[in-house]
């Protein structure tokens, strides 16, 4: 509810309907940098801004046939379907610094993203795409 996205079993569900359509994807696992940090110096009220704000990025750079979820805390999915050099400009769409403003912060937030993706071959469960995501993503 927080975000407005549906969450990791919604996901699932959304994107292995995709997948059973046999066309070459992509899964994307986004993950908030220091997200931890952000909510124990700022408090759960400014982390959930910033959730709020990840999720109008993902969903200002995406498209309506694209599948976006919370999957996590600070983790967000995403299933595609682009060229390789289409995902990459949506990696650095996605990565771009966003600026989060709260009245009770004196400076501007300015968080940061990191991005895994893997792609979807027919015979991989989307468990072990997903895998093969965030193991990119580190």
């Amino acid at each position: 509810m927080l975000t407005g996205l549906p969450n990791r079993r919604a996901f699932v569900a959304q994107t292995l309907e995709r997948l059973a359509e046999e066309l070459p994807g992509y899964v994307l696992i986004i993950d908030a940098d220091h997200f931890k940090r952000i909510n124990d110096t700022y408090g759960h009220a400014v982390g959930d801004l910033c959730l709020q704000a990840i999720a109008s990025r993902l969903r200002g750079v995406t498209r309506p046939e694209d599948v976006i979820g919370r999957i996590g805390g600070e983790e967000f999915g995403i299933y595609v379907r682009r060229s390789q050099t289409m995902l990459s400009r949506l990696g650095d769409a996605i990565c771009a610094e966003i600026q989060v403003d709260d009245p009770s912060v004196t400076t501007p937030l300015h968080l940061t993203l990191s991005i895994g993706a893997a792609a979807c071959f027919g015979s991989d469960s989307l468990d072990l795409t997903m895998r093969r995501a965030d193991l990119a993503l580190y």
